[in-house]
């Protein structure tokens, strides 16, 4: 039996947030600019992925539109719905799985990007995986705030507001 790897990265991005720290109670506006932002990148629709890799020495953007894509839509609760897309190469058996939860009640998408070689041989050689690739807009002087926390380390103020 042939061993698989399994490649995931995690990412929590706090897609639109303002002031030294994020209100506990979005604004409108605020959740209108996340909801737009997750229906650009992991929508439907979508235009880019927050996501990139080189499989073969050709990026992930110029490759995922000729693999087969599935879609699959869960309501974890009355705030979150977990969005999985897959993509996979029919050639090589490549699976590129992106699992995705939307929140509903702050301005928050986050993501886990997952490899795996479900063919019987070798895959061609996956790199530069890149778990967050996206651009940001910036105010007038080119200046951008990344609202972000520490994330998981087993500490009280593990997941208080950086910037």
């Amino acid at each position: 039996m042939r061993a698989h790897r399994l490649v995931g990265l995690a990412i929590v991005v706090v897609v639109y947030c303002r002031g030294p720290v994020c209100a506990t109670s979005p604004t409108p506006g605020e959740m209108a600019a996340c909801r737009a932002w997750f229906d650009r990148h992991l929508g439907p629709h979508v235009a880019t992925l927050p996501f990139s890799f080189s499989y073969a020495g050709r990026r992930s953007s110029d490759l995922l539109s000729s693999w087969q894509a599935d879609r699959e839509v869960v309501s974890l609760d009355a705030d979150r719905t977990r969005h999985t897309l897959t993509f996979t190469d029919r050639e090589s058996g490549l699976t590129v799985r992106c699992v995705a939860v939307a929140y509903h009640d702050f301005p928050t998408v986050e993501w886990t990007v997952y490899v795996k070689n479900t063919g019987s041989e070798d895959s061609p050689i996956l790199e530069d995986l890149q778990g967050l690739d996206v651009g940001f807009v910036c105010d007038d002087q080119g200046e951008c705030v990344l609202h972000h926390n520490l994330g998981s380390p087993d500490i009280p103020n593990a997941f208080q507001p950086l910037e």
